[in-house]
């Protein structure tokens, strides 16, 4: 195996401990005992993935793990933590620190499993027609300015009332995401921005306030599938059936870091559509040419790669949350080995092809069965009520 993992950690056991996991394994490991030291060794070659402990003397894992996405953004990241550390860990995940979390004591096999998943998906993102896309666009994604300055203030602690001006200046921004807090599944009625941010919570500000932000690229394109109108239909429409199906399937809502991943997962197409504008109009036509076909297997035929995987990708870089990660990169493919986040990831599979039917498309998504096997469910009890639903959506 040629993967090369850094482990740190200010315990010499620890150390020891997870070196006799993965060096019998064929990974070439690395060790250090402190963040210092760490990001010196990062600096000397690649690393494929970093495993941190939290609480470390001087530099915490946290601030460790920000400066590895800073050094080397596609090197994959994971927190080992204790139970005591469950707020400083959230912060970490939430800010896309890290791409996971160890919780100590940990299960050897489990831990395996799961690093092996990280590697995986950090193999699709290294694909070479996926970075041809990104070193042939006019303009390197950056992240749009709004969702800059919203990260930098929540990063300061900046007080609801001024991320809530801040909102407000974009009156459209504003209104889109009045209509997101007043949805079935915030259960809220109100025309107060502030008042939305202490329902949604600052997580699903900042991504919702990404899906729109990348939406008005699309400002000078008009009509059918191309309308940035329909695309954030859909992808509202998939984020609330989305919570639907864990409500009802497993009895709990989503947490904070996943509760927006169906408003991002077709972030993808969006960029397509932008920068390439006249090969996805061939896709367009093809596929209503070919009602057999479905747009993700048209333009990995026509174009080499698919929207979710370059919104997948596009996330990643931008450090979202994993499980938003992951929607982006597996919706269309569910039962992905690599897939940690498999609950969020199903939901979201099954959301977008119902929110397609609601609509009566003319083309489907493919959908597979053992989606619903592991929200514990089947086809034949959501498809009813996900089709009735469409009464909630608007």
């Amino acid at each position: 195996m040629d993967k090369t993992l850094l482990l740190v950690d200010d315990e010499a056991n620890i150390l020891k401990a997870l070196q006799r996991i993965f060096s019998p394994l064929g990974y070439q490991v690395h060790t250090a005992d402190s963040g210092e030291r760490g990001l010196e060794i990062l600096r000397q070659g690649k690393v494929d993935l970093v495993i941190s402990d939290m609480r470390m003397p001087g530099m915490n894992g946290h601030e460790f793990l920000k400066q590895v996405r800073a050094i080397s953004p596609t090197t994959m990241r994971a927190i080992l933590s204790g139970f005591a550390e469950g707020k400083d860990v959230i912060g970490c995940l939430r800010d896309g620190s890290a791409r996971m979390y160890i919780l100590k004591p940990w299960d050897n096999e489990l831990l395996v499993r799961e690093v092996e998943k990280l590697l995986q998906l950090g193999d699709l993102f290294s694909r070479r027609q996926l970075l041809e896309v990104f070193n042939n666009l006019r303009d390197l994604p950056t992240m749009p300015d709004m969702y800059g300055r919203l990260c930098a203030m929540v990063e300061r602690e900046a007080s609801l009332d001024e991320i809530a001006q801040q909102i407000e200046h974009d009156q459209t921004i504003a209104a889109k995401l009045l209509q997101v807090a007043n949805s079935v599944y915030y259960n809220m009625s109100t025309g107060s921005v502030r008042q939305a941010i202490v329902y949604m919570g600052l997580t699903n500000l900042k991504t919702i306030v990404l899906g729109l932000s990348v939406l008005k690229q699309l400002d000078g394109l008009h009509g059918g599938f191309f309308s940035k109108d329909v695309l954030w239909d859909h992808a509202d429409r998939v984020n609330r059936l989305a919570h639907l199906l864990f409500e009802r399937c497993l009895g709990r809502q989503m947490k904070e870091n996943e509760a927006t991943a169906g408003l991002l997962h077709d972030i993808g197409r969006i960029l397509l559509i932008k920068d390439y504008t006249q090969p996805y109009s061939g896709v367009y036509r093809s596929v209503f040419q070919n009602r057999e076909a479905t747009f993700r297997d048209t333009e990995r035929s026509l174009m080499g790669i698919s929207h979710d995987e370059v919104g997948g990708f596009l996330l990643n870089w931008w450090s979202l949350p994993h499980p938003i990660v992951e929607a982006a990169m597996f919706h269309h493919d569910p039962l992905n080995e690599a897939i940690i986040h498999r609950e969020v990831v199903a939901a979201v599979h099954i959301a977008d092809y119902f929110a397609w039917k609601q609509k009566k498309s003319l083309t489907l998504p493919r959908l597979h069965a053992g989606a619903f096997a592991i929200l514990g469910t089947d086809e034949q009890f959501c498809a009813d009520w996900l089709l009735k639903a469409d009464g909630d959506m608007k």
